[in-house]
């Protein structure tokens, strides 16, 4: 782990991880969503959203700044065991406070103890996220080891689902399954974590020191998961358990394909995180560079292919069930756009540059808004209104975080934007056409992307964009 591999290997293993992340929920939810059905499936994710506020709370924002400043001391053996020492210590601590608040709630609060035993399953996954100590493995950036384990276990989970679900009833199983396949990785990470830093707790004033920061992530974090899990949360209060399955299905579909696109940008941080503190500004400059070059040739054209084939992806997945989900779907596409530039400022400038401050603010903001707005508009306009607030929850961070970013880049270029709009321009007249041809939506929708890609690849070669070229020379100059 010692060796530390080049950022376009590392980004390779990632996007192969998550295209992965996006094979095996083809293969499954087609499968599950039918045998379980949109209310059972509704039971889950309203019992995941709960998890996923106790698995913010137990983490406290402590993995995004054990990997942001444990890279800047990661050739340092001795300070760096301490300091993962006082991190995993600060994260037993907080585990002990949301486990106490979990146990509340599942006696408080009638609509969550209805889903007891669900919650109880799901709530190993806070335990194995803590003693996985996963942030260990970005600190050095072993993602060959990261891609394999996840994918040798969601295998695993995979062919568990398609043996054991068999009807509605099957969601308890489904849950089991499913920790199975994220906490079975975690656990195995312990070993594999300790032969480089000791699993060690320390108990010392120097906890004091990481509180603030880790804080400042832990708020950042919190917001974040609300206005991510709070539509299902709220739905679940005001809809059936049908429009909480829609929506979650529908979120799944967008988040799925924001991680992909997403899986560079959270390769990088460790290495520019690295530069920052080694303040190698010109190779932090370029990598930042290359980075916004990939995100503006690529989100363009996924963002105009999801909104332009919504509803056949939702057939696809999902089944005829899931159709009133299209709306959804389309406003979520146009919200994976701010979403992904959002990350960019906020995790490729603003926190390696130590200005967490500023990305709290604006998820804070976004977070009290979407909450204001959910609570509001969910109770009228369903599954559409919850997107609808994720989409202005993604514009006010990005415009916060972008605003505040001028200064620690340099300019970026705009002039190869026009030709990825032109190609762009091509992937709707591609989709429209064929989608009006053909009927069977399977065929419309392989057509549809074989296409597009063609016809927006060749566009952009005769645009001379910086990425295609880049492929079709064989230099690969990106993210080295």
């Amino acid at each position: 782990m010692n060796k530390v591999s080049s950022v376009k290997m590392n980004a390779l293993l990632n996007i192969i991880k998550q295209c992965c992340n996006i094979l095996f929920p083809i293969i499954t939810y087609p499968y599950v969503s039918r045998i379980v059905g949109a209310a059972s499936l509704g039971r889950y994710s309203f019992a995941d959203s709960i998890i996923q506020y106790a698995l913010i709370l137990s983490s406290l924002g402590a993995a995004g700044y054990a990997i942001r400043e444990g890279a800047r001391i990661r050739d340092n053996k001795m300070k760096i065991t301490e300091f993962s020492s006082e991190i995993f210590t600060i994260n037993l601590i907080s585990l002990a406070i949301s486990t106490i608040i979990l146990c509340f709630l599942l006696f408080a609060s009638e609509r969550v103890s209805r889903e007891r035993l669900l919650i109880s399953i799901l709530s190993i996954n806070v335990f194995a996220n803590i003693f996985g100590r996963d942030w260990i493995n970005s600190i050095y950036e072993d993602y060959l080891y990261i891609t394999l384990r996840y994918i040798i276990f969601q295998i695993l989970a995979m062919i568990a689902m398609l043996t054991f679900i068999r009807s509605p009833e099957d969601v308890t199983k489904y849950a089991v399954i499913v920790v199975f396949g994220n906490a079975g990785a975690q656990f195995t990470n312990i070993i594999h974590t300790c032969k480089v830093v000791p699993l060690r707790i320390k108990f010392s004033k120097d906890l004091l020191k990481h509180l603030k920061p880790i804080l400042y992530m832990f708020c950042i974090s919190v917001a974040s998961v609300i206005y991510i899990n709070s539509d299902i949360t709220i739905l679940g209060y005001f809809k059936s358990d049908e429009d909480v399955g829609i929506y979650y299905m529908v979120g799944k579909v967008y988040t799925i394909v924001k991680a992909l696109i997403n899986a560079v940008i959270m390769v990088t941080i460790p290495r520019l995180s690295y530069y920052v503190g080694n303040h190698d500004k010109e190779k932090y400059q370029q990598l930042l560079s290359s980075l916004r070059d990939y995100l503006y040739t690529l989100i363009i054209p996924v963002t105009v292919g999801m909104f332009m084939l919504s509803g056949n992806i939702l057939k696809i997945i999902g089944g005829n069930e899931f159709a009133s989900g299209i709306q959804a779907l389309r406003i979520l596409s146009i919200a994976m756009l701010f979403a992904v530039f959002a990350c960019f400022y906020a995790q490729s400038i603003l926190i390696p540059n130590r200005k967490e401050k500023i990305f709290f603010f604006a998820t804070v903001t976004s977070a009290v808004v979407n909450i204001g707005l959910n609570l509001v508009i969910i109770p009228y306009l369903g599954v559409n209104g919850a997107a609808l607030t994720t989409l202005i929850s993604e514009i006010i961070v990005v415009i916060v975080c972008a605003t505040n970013s001028k200064g620690l880049h340099n300019k970026f270029e705009t002039k190869g934007i026009i030709v990825i709009m032109i190609g762009a321009a091509t992937i709707v007249a591609i989709c429209y056409i064929v989608n009006c041809i053909f009927s069977n939506f399977i065929i419309s929708t392989s057509l549809s992307i074989i296409l597009a890609f063609i016809s927006y690849f060749l566009v952009l070669l005769i645009g001379k964009n910086k990425i295609v070229l880049s492929l079709t020379s064989r230099k690969m100059h990106f993210f080295r």
